[in-house]
């Protein structure tokens, strides 16, 4: 089985445009799929902004003290929302705070419906 190093660059090879080659590959277990089986694409994207959105809070969060729970699905709109929820380990809630200032300036630069909560 290849990892995600890999088949990025055996895309990359693939893939005349330079514009049109993956920035990023990752693995997921399964594709989501609709009914007739095929690949049901808004849930795709909500597993692939909620990869990018961990990646980029992992740090933040470690750095602050905190934990964060991160939740992304459609709505009954079938809009992608998705929800940080962040969690004190020491009750600190300037913490918690300081981290939420921090990821919605990280989180700025992506085009997602996002809300923070602090806990």
């Amino acid at each position: 089985a290849a990892d995600a190093e890999e088949l990025k660059e055996f895309i990359a090879g693939q893939v005349a445009e330079p514009p049109a080659k993956p920035v990023r590959v990752f693995i997921v277990d399964a594709l989501p799929l609709n009914a007739v089986g095929k690949i049901f694409r808004p849930q795709l994207r909500c597993i692939a902004i909620k990869h990018v959105i961990q990646n980029e809070i992992a740090d933040v969060a470690a750095a602050a003290g905190v934990s964060c729970a991160v939740t992304v699905g459609l709505d009954d709109s079938s809009l992608i929302k998705s929800r940080i929820e962040i969690q004190c380990r020491d009750g600190n809630a300037d913490a918690a705070q300081a981290c939420k200032t921090n990821l919605l300036s990280r989180l700025d630069q992506y085009p997602i419906d996002l809300s923070i909560e602090c806990r």
